[in-house]
């Protein structure tokens, strides 16, 4: 198991408030045998220290929580995915989010997780290779993120699902210009796939409107410009690309003179076509009982 350090008194830069929530994840840390205690432990103690900032003033509780939100997601990117302190910390907040609750007396602020969307957008919004200078720790830095933002996107909770569109068109929806970009590309775009297939699939057979504002925001990539960005159809083109970069295949779009994936990659693609076939079913599942339930109750009637 990797080696995580959260002490804070091996940091100097620390507020006392950003001091208190290290040592409160540090110990933590070191109580995982118990993954749902601890993370039930880690949600009760950390509302607490809110709750304890909020005593002096509002101002204080509001900034106490963007720190707060701000050092989840700098550990999430230092935590491998596969390291239990990654599943207490997605649990932990997933607590804070749904259980809420009052920071401030009668206030009305929430210890909610929809302030997490926006610090991760102040915080971290770059995907690292659209950059010139990126290492492979900012790639997995990045793969980290995306998997804790897409594994706490529920049906409750879908402030982040416009973040789906965007990593999806980037990495289904683009051609390919460097094997090694792609690859992360790949991999956070089936992630996102893998873990919210159902609410994608959902939302893009809604027979809702959208306004100008809300189809912008997930306007298609150059390879599905013909396709209405909220439609089925864009569903379709995700499946039938997946199959077709799972055969090592691209577009004659693609800039790539030699195109080849790893077998990794290769393998995550088969995972998303499997979950996307899945998603669909669920969903189509779910909408004929619905059907046959209001028919059967029409004809009670």
């Amino acid at each position: 198991m990797e080696n995580i350090d959260l002490d804070p008194s091996k940091r100097s830069d620390l507020t006392q408030s950003e001091a208190d929530i290290f040592r409160i994840l540090n110990k933590a840390l070191t109580s995982l045998v118990d993954p749902a205690a601890a993370s039930a432990c880690l949600a009760r103690s950390l509302r607490e220290h809110i709750s304890s900032q909020a005593s002096e003033s509002s101002k204080i509780a509001s900034a106490a929580l963007w720190e707060l939100w701000a050092i989840i997601l700098e550990v999430m990117c230092t935590v491998h995915i596969d390291h239990p302190l990654h599943e207490v910390l997605i649990a932990a907040v997933d607590d804070l989010r749904r259980e809420g609750g009052a920071v401030v007396g009668s206030d009305v602020s929430k210890l909610k997780a929809t302030n997490l969307f926006f610090v991760r957008n102040s915080n971290i919004n770059e995907d690292p290779t659209d950059l010139d200078d990126y290492s492979s720790e900012d790639i997995e830095a990045w793969k980290r993120l995306n998997s804790f933002t897409s594994r706490l996107t529920s049906h409750a909770f879908q402030s982040w699902i416009v973040l789906a569109y965007w990593e999806i068109a980037s990495g289904l929806e683009t051609v390919p210009q460097d094997t090694t970009v792609f690859e992360c590309k790949i991999w956070v775009a089936t992630e996102w796939l893998i873990q919210c297939g159902t609410i994608l699939f959902k939302d893009l057979s809604s027979t809702d409107e959208l306004d100008a504002r809300e189809l912008a925001s997930i306007k298609p990539g150059p390879l599905c410009q013909d396709i209405s960005p909220h439609s089925v159809q864009r569903w379709d083109f995700w499946q039938s690309r997946l199959v077709e970069l799972a055969n090592n295949k691209s577009s004659n779009e693609t800039a790539l003179e030699d195109f080849s994936l790893s077998a990794s990659s290769l393998s995550r693609l088969e995972q998303a076509i499997t979950a996307t076939h899945r998603s669909r079913d669920r969903v189509e599942t779910e909408g004929q009982a619905s059907r046959d339930e209001d028919s059967s109750e029409t004809m009670g009637n």
